[in-house]
């Protein structure tokens, strides 16, 4: 379950001709998708069921779906284990060929403008012990100049990350991608992905480039469903 721009990421069928006539191709090629709604009239997460467990039960046994990602999450309370964790913990203990993929959030910030990320940032249900939370490092895009500064000037007031390009680097983690521990002192998230300049589809039959924690999830579930495929 993520959004539909972000889709693309993972499955295939969808070729482009880009960047002076290259041709790119999705990642998991043939994969088949099912799509689950948890937006309201509002667009906020009212769709979501009381016991999250409802949520991967029908794509589970009906579509016999294997892997579940979300690029959903909540705010607040960031690094507290709670109900929705408890939920995610209880399904894939219970149905363990089922791997839960869910966006460690776009928290990171650097209140105290000291050139550092505040710690202890996931959010809901990336909390939980039994998912795989994913978090994003930058992606490698040297022609993207836009700094962390300028994009987000009140998240990121002092040097280092000010004036750090957020495309130049695979292996830093992306500024705003929320950081841990949990509070119990579990290390989260479990694993990172190119989380900005994203190459996917639009509406149209034209492409565009992102960024942020949605895009993370269906990277490591396309990830996972090439590996399951050969095992």
């Amino acid at each position: 379950m993520t959004r539909t721009d972000m889709a693309p990421t993972s499955p295939d069928r969808c070729w482009a001709t880009v960047f002076r006539e290259r041709r790119v191709r999705c990642a998991a090629p043939k994969a088949r998708l099912v799509f689950q709604s948890v937006l309201d009239a509002n667009d906020g997460l009212g769709g979501l069921p009381d016991d999250l467990s409802d949520l991967f039960t029908k794509p589970y046994t009906t579509d016999k779906a294997r892997i579940h990602t979300n690029s959903w999450g909540s705010t607040g309370n960031f690094g507290v284990y709670d109900q929705q964790a408890h939920e995610v913990d209880q399904f894939v203990h219970e149905h363990r060929d089922m791997l839960i993929c869910f966006a460690a959030g776009n928290e990171g910030i650097d209140r105290n403008a000291n050139g550092a990320i505040d710690p202890g940032s996931v959010t809901p249900p990336g909390r939980a012990k039994n998912c795989l939370t994913v978090g994003a490092c930058e992606n490698n895009r040297p022609n993207k100049t836009l700094t962390y500064g300028q994009g987000w000037p009140a998240d990121f007031p002092a040097n280092p990350i000010k004036t750090d390009r957020v495309a130049n680097n695979p292996d830093g983690l992306v500024a705003f991608s929320s950081r841990g521990p949990i509070r119990d002192g579990r290390i989260k998230p479990d694993v990172v992905a190119p989380g900005t300049f994203i190459l996917s589809t639009r509406s149209r039959a034209t492409l565009s480039k992102g960024w942020g924690l949605s895009s993370d999830p269906p990277t490591c579930s396309r990830a996972a469903r090439a590996w399951l495929r050969h095992w």
